[in-house]
């Protein structure tokens, strides 16, 4: 009973719902049945979660309940009955929640009714209404078209001469079909470009076509969705991305807040993807401006909870960018945000990196001591950033020592990925390579400089680099 489609759907209740839904059973022109009444009143003294083991079907039908008769057959009516009365709940609250539905289901019933006075008066607070709705999205085009349909559906269709309410809901339409058209072939092109999967992007071409060409449809939407799908369509080509930031920057507010969340985080994941696919210091910068805004809007946050990989990112990127001020505030006061297994682990991994960017690296390795991950990404991080602290503090043996530990650790771990397995032990062996050349044997420098795998080979290639421009001065080679 406790995994029932009643008691799943019971628990996606609010608060508010759960006591309204009370008072829905209490009206006896949705139920007459007094004992479905009582029979909710019982298990709405479980809710939120609805879990006991009192609500157990073998425990319920031994300890039954209290003024009522119960069976297991009576039991699985009451069950039936009730999810029905739950579903005719949810109807009836979405109805009056929406302004828009509702204003469109009276406009079919006053015309079956034939009362032009009443149809008429519901359609102009329905344009009211609708030309208040603050967003212009595909929502807002969606519920433009069913006006304009009803207004064509209900004109004199045999009249002999123009009618304008067919070129009205045709027009209509169109706008919606290419705004939710593009929407759609922007998230597929996405997981296209992310996963790797195969998406039927059939008419997307054409309908680019359309919207690019036609000056009647230049909408704020169609303009930020045409520019986002030729930024995803072309991710070698950075000038799609400023073009989508620039059309998406000027009208935030035409969207919603989860469909501006969607929005800004493409432009996020091409940030990303440009300094990870592509090298693309460049972006360092925007990924930070994004993920800014993201976080001021909280549009970034999964039910007020910030990603581990997100927190950590964003460290690195005020880190890199030398925001040093911004990126302290932002360890500290968002903390507390991250799931609660890995708030202080990661709470203290990214303040030493803190540390070690301001060069007090006795903070950062002292901090990082008391860091220990059950993720292994993070314990790759951890793990290489004691190896920078190590070289950077001439503690040679210990690094020696640090780095066959960490070669065994990538060796016993099975759940990392061979690629990225590879780019590790590159970034382990090419350390071990620089810290064991002294100063007379300067020159191998360039040996081990001429060995450096590509970026995408290795781990934290451009601090290699930099410990071997700094050699090759300190040394003048």
């Amino acid at each position: 009973m406790r995994q029932s489609k009643l008691l799943d759907l019971l628990r996606t209740l609010s608060g508010r719902q759960t006591a309204r839904m009370e008072e829905y059973l209490a009206s006896p022109y949705f139920n007459k049945n007094e004992e479905l009444l009582s029979f909710y009143r019982f298990l709405k003294g479980f809710s939120p979660e609805y879990s006991h083991e009192d609500l157990d079907k073998k425990v319920l039908l031994k300890k039954g309940i209290a003024g009522l008769t119960l069976d297991a057959k009576r039991l699985a009516y009451w069950m039936s009955d009730l999810l029905k009365l739950t579903e005719g709940f949810l109807t009836v609250e979405t109805l009056l929640e929406d302004p828009h539905l509702n204003n469109r289901t009276l406009l079919e019933i006053y015309f079956k009714k034939g009362l032009t006075k009443h149809y008429n008066g519901i359609m102009e607070k329905a344009e009211r209404q609708l030309e208040e709705y603050p967003f212009r999205n595909a929502e807002f085009y969606y519920w433009q078209f069913q006006l304009r349909q009803l207004e064509y559906i209900h004109s004199d269709q045999s009249q002999r001469t123009y009618n304008p309410h067919l070129q009205d809901a045709a027009n209509a339409l169109d706008a919606f079909y290419l705004v939710e058209k593009l929407r759609l072939s922007c998230a597929m092109i996405n997981l296209v470009q992310l996963l790797n999967v195969d998406y039927d992007l059939r008419w997307t071409q054409e309908v680019l076509k359309i919207a690019e060409g036609s000056p009647d449809f230049q909408t704020p939407a169609i303009r930020v969705y045409l520019a986002l799908f030729r930024m995803l369509e072309h991710p070698e080509q950075p000038d799609f991305y400023f073009q989508a930031k620039e059309q998406l920057w000027a009208h935030t507010g035409k969207f919603d807040k989860a469909e501006l969340s969607t929005l800004s985080g493409a432009l996020f994941n091409f940030s990303s993807r440009r300094i990870n696919r592509y090298n693309d210091a460049f972006f360092w910068k925007e990924y930070l401006e994004v993920g800014k805004f993201l976080l001021r809007e909280e549009l970034i946050l999964d039910e007020g909870r910030l990603s581990p990989w997100l927190y950590k990112n964003l460290v690195s990127a005020g880190l890199q960018l030398g925001d040093t001020e911004w990126t302290h505030g932002f360890i500290l006061q968002y903390r507390h945000r991250l799931p609660e297994s890995y708030q202080e682990p990661l709470y203290e991994y990214n303040l030493a990196h803190y540390y070690y960017h301001l060069r007090q690296y006795d903070e950062a390795q002292l901090t990082l001591m008391q860091v220990e991950f059950k993720d292994v990404f993070l314990a790759l991080s951890t793990r290489s950033l004691l190896v920078k602290i190590f070289y950077e503090t001439d503690q040679t043996e210990l690094l020696f020592s640090h780095l066959e530990a960490f070669r065994i650790f990538l060796l016993r771990n099975k759940l990392l990925p061979e690629s990225n397995r590879r780019q590790v032990q590159q970034f382990i062996d090419m350390t071990r390579k620089l810290a064991k050349i002294e100063k007379h044997e300067a020159k191998k420098i360039g040996e081990v400089e001429a060995q450096l795998p590509d970026a995408s080979l290795i781990l934290h290639r451009d601090w290699l680099l930099e410990k071997i421009s700094e050699r090759r001065k300190e040394w003048r080679v």
